[in-house]
């Protein structure tokens, strides 16, 4: 099917049916789930008066050993809907979330954390074939508002970003949707490309977070368009510069933006773009493969490492941090596909503010896939080390020498 679905279909009628969507996953968010009122008992909210009663019947005649098969099946479902890990609303600690997942079918789907059963999933209008005639594509999915919780007085939202086509040109197209019933909450056609999507941490007086979508021509446009967000844009648009990663072309390349797009119209909210520095790696001996990042809304828990000696070291924190890594062109194949004399993993990390490389280790022997994370000061990356036949991990770690007693 359409949305990658499985049917049984009988005479007429679907016997069953199977969503496959899980399997094309490319990308997942996070949303947090209410607040649970206080003074009001989650089983009173969930389950009226007869509900309540039945269950107490299903679980007396399944304790005197006189419920059938399916009051038995009934019993479970009662226990697993009123287990704590399966409620919907937010724990003490904070660990009960949504997953909201975008398939490559342009279908979100949301999943409980407590038993991951699919609480609501939704084929994008935007995003069907025969929208707008080409082969639309799902790119990213990011949170749009979210609400503080003392006025929860509306959903959070996550906005879905593809384009109408296949190609990198087409036009974009945005879709919001509510995080607790799937309710598509608008949709608009972009009149520009989206060639990469730049979350900012910044947000206006409705919670609702910004987001620059750089287009083909280096343009970067701001959303959501109000006279709120671009003040505070405005205000902090000096201390913005961002990255951009070209694979095919094996360069690294940093920006900043300017206050007006080079168009014949005028347009407040669109940003042309100035290149800073620009990194070239040499595609006969390295092949970019992967770059990590932090989380724009990372917490750091401490700043300081204190080390056997009761030394104090401080950790190198900076959101421009970003880790790189190449790898060989004859090592980018299968596993095995290269001699370990010829394959090579080098990794980077670089301020995306000066472009300057802060660090650079090689990897004698080593192949992909790789996969990374990068978090505070540290970076830990995965590969597999030809020599040894296994897969290895590697952490760096980088402090900050000026701040060294």
């Amino acid at each position: 099917m359409e949305d990658h679905s499985l049917l049984l279909i009988q005479q007429g009628e679907v016997v069953w049916s199977r969503d496959d969507g899980l399997a094309s996953i490319v990308d997942v968010t996070t949303s947090e789930l209410p607040v649970e009122k206080d003074g009001v008992s989650v089983a009173g909210v969930e389950h009226n008066l007869f509900e309540w009663l039945k269950g107490h019947m299903l679980k007396l005649k399944g304790t005197l050993m006189l419920a059938n098969a399916d009051e038995v099946a009934a019993i479970q479902a009662l226990r697993l809907k009123s287990s704590e890990k399966n409620k919907m609303t937010r724990d003490h600690n904070g660990f009960r979330k949504l997953l909201v997942v975008l398939t490559k079918a342009g279908k979100v789907m949301t999943l409980h954390t407590g038993d991951g059963r699919v609480i609501w999933s939704k084929l994008l209008p935007s995003l069907r074939a025969s929208r707008f005639g080409g082969v639309p594509s799902a790119l990213r999915i990011y949170q749009w508002q979210v609400p503080h919780h003392s006025v929860m007085r509306e959903n959070p939202s996550v906005l879905v970003v593809g384009r109408t086509g296949a190609e990198s040109s087409a036009p974009g197209v945005f879709s919001i949707l509510d995080s607790y019933s799937g309710e598509e909450l608008n949709s608009m056609k972009l009149d520009h490309s989206v060639f990469q999507i730049i979350p900012l941490t910044l947000k206006d007086s409705s919670e609702q977070r910004l987001y620059l979508i750089l287009d083909s021509n280096s343009n970067a446009h701001l959303y959501p368009k109000s006279a709120d967000t671009l003040n505070i844009f405005l205000h902090e648009m000096s201390n913005l510069y961002f990255y951009s990663v070209d694979i095919q072309a094996n360069v690294i390349k940093g920006y900043s933006l300017q206050k007006s797009c080079d168009l014949n119209f005028g347009d407040d909210y669109c940003f042309s773009t100035k290149e800073l520095w620009s990194i070239i790696f040499p595609s006969d001996s390295e092949r970019i493969v992967i770059s990590e990042t932090r989380n724009m809304n990372e917490v750091v828990h401490t700043q300081a490492k204190t080390i056997g000696d009761h030394d104090v070291m401080y950790k190198y924190l900076s959101k421009n941090l970003v880790f790189v890594a190449t790898l060989s062109p004859k090592a980018a194949g299968d596993i095995g596909s290269v001699l370990p004399e010829e394959a090579s993993l080098v990794a980077y990390l670089i301020d995306a503010v000066t472009g300057r490389i802060l660090h650079r280790v090689t990897h004698h022997g080593a192949q992909g896939p790789v996969h990374a994370v990068l978090s505070e000061n540290w970076v830990v990356y995965h590969y597999f080390n030809l020599r040894a036949h296994r897969f290895e991990m590697a952490v760096i770690e980088i402090y900050d020498q000026s701040r060294a007693v």
